[in-house]
């Protein structure tokens, strides 16, 4: 077997070669061609694969990384309408109600929280009462000591173990002109130094007309005062036990986009440019936090109830939580993170319409010049083809080798789509980083596509694999090819 001066392929019978073989010799000896024919494909493909691929990261990431992003959490606030009275507040009795309605691995919290003032934090502090359960649906980690036993039934008149957050732990340690250390092994060891420090709470009814602000004092770990306590019967003493984690010390805001970025800083502005507020609640806000029980913050109302469930059944148990307020009489406020029921919601995939459209675009586009393409190689390749048939090559062997070569070339195409569908995915959430973004592969968008382009390259090689069998051997030899 070997090739004459013209190149063309000469065989022997008995190491004649198979169609198939043939082709795919074909297809390797003109890379180029190749790879330029099958541009239209290629595109077809990535522009299918990429969009879908950040969908179904998106999902799997939201969903596997739920705990840390919030997307497994609702929570539920009083609607702050003041003309329904106090009764519509929820209160401690509603949250028996909830946790007979929730599934038995499904975690439940409240808060009630006030402003408090505090001498050597200029501002307001935020003490929250809240139970064991905090730690867990708020994701509490120490950075010195541990998470404090908060029990909402512990009576005021022992010395309460409480946690302080981060932020104000480093304020209150006189640290007011620097920013907080980034290093996890510094924040410990200026942590540690505020364990043990005293807190006493000053118990009084609010002025009328005022908002319930408690009085709070400060005693330092290591000073006389903290180890020699003496409260009256209006004050209560609460010991720091661990300094934890708040929102401040995370890379991200609250969208999941990685702060100090200008991607991150433009999302911000569009979204304030539709109206979109941040959420209103005060840990959101600078870390100024104390976690207490409960009962140690005066009133009868939750201001603040967090449920965690399964991400995938959390819209069904928001419309279970808000049936069981309503029958008690209760007016709320009920959130989700949205990352996660937008990107399961059905209507997402309607978003793909648009690249199906393009999709079958590009793929025409591409079949049309594989025809074009398959139908000039014929033509050129006449002499060849005479060879072949007079070496004893079928029509059927004809058919083949032209059909294995266009579809060879639209596996190409395959291929590399695949890839650069892939690696457009990867630098589009490379660019834009987000806790919610992530690159997976779409096995059902993989399928459907490879099957629309196999079939559109069968049909594209197929017609002009039958005219070369429609060639006549001893016309084009006695022509001279």
């Amino acid at each position: 077997m070997g090739r004459d001066l013209k190149g063309i392929l000469i065989t022997t019978p008995s190491r004649r070669p198979t169609p198939l073989r043939i082709a795919l010799r074909e297809v390797a000896l003109h890379r180029a061609r190749t790879v330029l024919v099958a541009q239209g494909m290629v595109w077809a493909i990535a522009l299918t694969i990429a969009p879908a691929a950040i969908i179904e990261g998106s999902r799997q990431q939201t969903i596997l990384g739920a705990r840390d992003m919030g997307t497994d959490i609702l929570t539920v606030s009083p609607t702050g309408d003041v003309t329904l009275g106090e009764t519509a507040v929820p209160r401690e009795s509603d949250l028996a109600a909830i946790r007979e309605i929730l599934p038995p691995e499904a975690e439940l919290t409240a808060f009630r929280w006030a402003p408090g003032d505090m001498a050597e934090m200029p501002g307001s502090v935020w003490v929250y009462g809240v139970d064991d359960a905090i730690g867990s649906l708020r994701n509490l980690q120490p950075v010195a000591g541990e998470l404090a036993q908060l029990d909402p039934l512990r009576g005021p008149r022992d010395e309460i173990p409480i946690m302080v957050e981060w932020t104000l732990a480093w304020r209150l340690l006189g640290n007011d002109l620097e920013d907080p250390p980034v290093d996890p092994a510094q924040r410990a060891v200026h942590a540690q130094r505020f364990i043990g420090s005293a807190i006493v709470l000053t118990r009084a009814p609010p002025k009328r007309g005022r908002t319930l602000r408690l009085p709070l004092k400060l005693h330092l770990a290591g000073t006389p005062a903290a180890e020699s306590l003496k409260p009256t019967v209006s004050e209560v003493v609460m010991r720091v036990v661990g300094v934890v984690s708040d929102l401040s010390m995370r890379q991200t805001d609250a969208l999941g986009n990685e702060k100090g970025r200008t991607t991150t800083e433009m999302m911000q502005q569009l979204i304030q440019m539709a109206g979109v507020t941040a959420d209103p609640a005060p840990w959101l806000q600078e870390g100024r936090g104390i976690y207490v029980p409960r009962r140690v913050v005066p009133g009868a109302g939750l201001d603040w109830i967090m449920v965690r469930d399964n991400p995938l059944k959390l819209t069904e148990t928001s419309k279970l939580v808000e049936r069981a307020l309503v029958d008690r009489g209760r007016a709320v406020l009920i959130r989700t993170n949205a990352v996660l029921p937008v990107l399961v919601n059905p209507q997402l995939d309607s978003y793909m319409r648009i690249h199906a459209v393009l999709y079958w675009v590009f793929l025409t586009m591409g079949g049309i010049v594989l025809a074009n393409i398959m139908l000039l190689s014929g033509q050129r390749r006449q002499r060849e083809i005479a060879i072949r048939r007079a070496e004893g090559a079928r029509r059927l062997d004809i058919f083949m080798q032209f059909l294995w070569e266009g579809t060879a070339i639209s596996l190409v195409g395959l291929v590399l789509g695949t890839l650069a569908g892939l690696m457009l995915a990867w630098v589009r959430v490379l660019i834009a980083p987000n806790v919610a973004l992530n690159v997976g592969l779409p096995w059902a968008e993989l399928f459907r596509s490879w099957g629309g382009l196999l079939v559109c390259a069968l049909i594209a090689s197929s017609i002009p694999a039958w005219r070369a069998t429609l060639y006549d051997p001893v016309q084009l030899l006695r022509r001279g090819g």
